[in-house]
């Protein structure tokens, strides 16, 4: 984004160059032009010996006029510019912080957003597997009531086994003779 406005800047300072350069060189061959002119009528006047001064402050008057007309009404203003542009462009060049400064920077800062993501990542992992553990931990635990349930049905199998063991055995000592005393 700044180096869009720093780019236009310098173009900018080029074209005000390019044009001071082109009236600069128009003011110098403006200024021959005269200086030819003068240096002519002067050799006139030389040829006649009589000096008329009055041409001669008049050319000059209309030499400086036309000086001062193109040094304050064009390169004025584009001198102006081009300070104007160099001050703006050096306040910018002093705030304006490097592309390369933040791409190391940030990423520094991408590296480290990769590191707490990945310990995040980790703890996540971790809890999932100690909330699944505590959850069959959990799930394996009888209630109170369903201790009681289970140890009745116990006790039912176990008098059940006893009630058949004592029956088979009562059938085993009832087929054993009995012995008689003497």
């Amino acid at each position: 984004m700044h180096h869009g406005a720093h780019s236009a800047d310098g173009s900018t300072l080029a074209i005000h160059g390019t044009r001071i350069a082109a009236l600069e060189k128009q003011i110098n061959d403006l200024s021959a032009t005269i200086q030819g002119a003068v240096t002519s009528i002067n050799a006139k006047f030389d040829e006649r010996s009589k000096a008329p001064w009055s041409l001669i402050i008049a050319g000059i008057s209309v030499l400086f006029t036309v000086l001062v007309y193109f040094s304050n009404a064009n390169i004025s203003p584009l001198a102006n510019d081009v300070k104007r542009l160099e001050t703006a462009h050096t306040k910018l060049m002093d705030e304006v912080v490097p592309y390369r400064f933040h791409t190391i920077k940030w990423a520094s800062v991408e590296d480290q957003i990769k590191s707490v993501e990945k310990v995040m990542e980790s703890n996540r992992l971790d809890l999932q597997r100690q909330t699944t553990a505590n959850t069959e931990r959990l799930n394996g635990l009888s209630s109170p009531r369903d201790f009681v349930a289970e140890a009745s049905q116990r006790i039912m199998e176990l008098e059940r086994q006893l009630s058949v063991t004592r029956s088979e055995m009562a059938k085993i000592l009832g087929a054993l003779p009995v012995p008689r005393a003497p």
